[in-house]
């Protein structure tokens, strides 16, 4: 399973973590999602699907396709498939 974000939603959390100069976190826990923390502000988009306010079958959308216990990778907000989003 390929997990898709809304650029509409996506496109603010690039431009917050280049602007701050801080690390993209992709969660998987209670939902998934990209996650960008400033100034004890966190900042968040979900996958499509894996949002636990709105999707009925998130946690069944989540654990499909992301076995195992909760994580958190971090990525740089500099990296390519990142500028291809905000072009």
């Amino acid at each position: 399973m390929q997990f898709l974000f809304k650029s509409s939603e996506l496109i603010p959390i690039i431009q917050l973590a280049r602007k701050n100069k801080t690390e993209i976190l992709f969660v998987r826990d209670h939902g998934v999602y990209l996650m960008v923390s400033v100034n004890d502000a966190n900042t968040i988009c979900y996958a499509e699907n894996c949002n636990p306010d709105i999707d009925e079958n998130w946690y069944l959308n989540s654990r499909t396709s992301l076995d195992g216990d909760d994580f958190g990778e971090y990525f740089d907000p500099f990296d390519t498939i990142f500028s291809k989003v905000i072009k």
